[in-house]
């Protein structure tokens, strides 16, 4: 055999040993592109500018910083016994972050996936993502992405068509089930909307990303990078009961009625929807238009049902000669968990006990409650 026979199968053998090495090595689940922003911001930033809008960004989301180096900043962020961790690195040019996880964290996202070879695990892809768009934030770059539907990838924007500003087409209600800025609210609410803006009692307009939805459950997961005073819980424990007294609060009739929110008080009248729809609940307290996605609660102030619609009360007079009185319904909490479970969202239950006044349910209620806008 010649020497450069031998010479090459050497060299085809190291690299077939190198390639198997290599793909023994533990990857990032997300490792997205670098974002380059002296374009977007004139002259190129300071380093020490960059650094501090990078912290800044990474204690808005909660992330704990381990490390702080010249170019880079190493943080993590613990859920039990789960740890990620990020690297971001900078200059004056462009930023990139880099993702880790544990071992433990990582069997766990090949577990939920079914065992599939490549694994997009929602929840921490999603924490990534929402770090990434916060630095862009606090760098004050122009968005360069929207969030896909599924939350598996980030999507370009498409520009619009025409010129024309975005109005506010419709609004309803919403309420905060997560410390990392998770939305729950109506699937009618945000169908069709280019934007999404939430506000609470206590602050101005927050953009919001759509994060999931399901169109025959009504329901509708978004975002926002900023994180709520508080978070509704939902009842755990025992099962509602006929008759139990609830309480409704949102954001009904949007520039007619109070921008300080509406409550009302009423019954379960019935443990099954229209046509005993076994998902939903029938109520007595009193619902509007924009009232939709709005929080249902229990006497503890712990949420056991999602308003979503009341009964046409002109159409069924026409049909009836009668006209119903306070005939309204609410989505139960167990298709509201699944769907919750689904997007691996870090909900809050409690079991109901202590009876809260209603003045006072209604204080905390407002912190975590929102009226979403959706704009097209």
């Amino acid at each position: 055999m010649s020497t450069r026979i031998l010479n090459w199968l050497m060299v085809a053998f190291a690299a077939m040993l190198m390639g198997s090495l290599g793909a023994c090595q533990q990857r990032p689940l997300y490792e997205p592109e670098k974002i380059s922003y002296p374009s977007a911001v004139g002259e190129a930033p300071k380093l020490a500018t960059i650094e501090n809008g990078i912290l800044r960004a990474l204690r808005n989301q909660n992330w704990q910083v381990d490390k702080l180096g010249e170019i880079e900043i190493i943080a993590t962020k613990r859920w039990g016994n789960h740890v990620a961790s990020v690297k971001v690195e900078y200059d004056k040019r462009a930023f990139g972050i880099k993702y880790q996880t544990s071992r433990n964290l990582r069997a766990q996202a090949v577990k939920e996936s079914g065992n599939r070879k490549i694994v997009i695990h929602h929840r921490y892809n999603s924490y990534v993502l929402r770090l990434k768009l916060e630095i862009e934030n606090q760098l004050r770059l122009p968005p360069r992405l929207a969030v896909s539907e599924s939350r598996t990838r980030p999507v370009p924007i498409i520009p619009r068509r025409n010129n024309l500003a975005p109005k506010i087409r419709s609004a309803g209600t919403g309420f905060y089930v997560s410390r990392n800025g998770h939305i729950i609210t109506n699937y009618h609410v945000i169908r069709a909307c280019d934007e999404y803006k939430v506000w609470t009692a206590h602050s101005g307009g927050k953009k919001a990303d759509l994060i999931g939805s399901d169109k025959k459950a009504d329901l509708a997961l978004l975002a926002t990078t900023q994180f709520p005073l508080d978070i509704a819980t939902l009842r755990s424990g025992r099962s509602v009961r006929l008759g139990e007294s609830v309480t409704v609060f949102g954001y009904p009739l949007t520039g007619t009625l109070s921008s300080d929110g509406v409550v009302t008080t009423g019954n379960v009248s019935a443990l099954s929807g229209l046509n005993d729809d076994s998902g939903s609940l029938q109520i007595s307290a009193g619902v509007q238009k924009g009232n939709s996605g709005g929080p249902l609660f229990d006497e503890s102030g712990n949420v056991i049902g999602i308003v979503y619609s009341k009964l046409n009360a002109i159409l069924l007079a026409r049909y009836t000669g009668d006209i119903p009185q306070n005939v309204n319904f609410a989505i139960k909490l167990r298709p509201l968990e699944h769907f919750l479970n689904a997007h691996n969202v870090d909900y809050v239950t409690r079991k109901s006990s202590k009876t809260l006044k209603t003045e006072d349910l209604v204080e905390r209620a407002r912190d975590f409650t929102v009226r979403v806008e959706c704009w097209r």
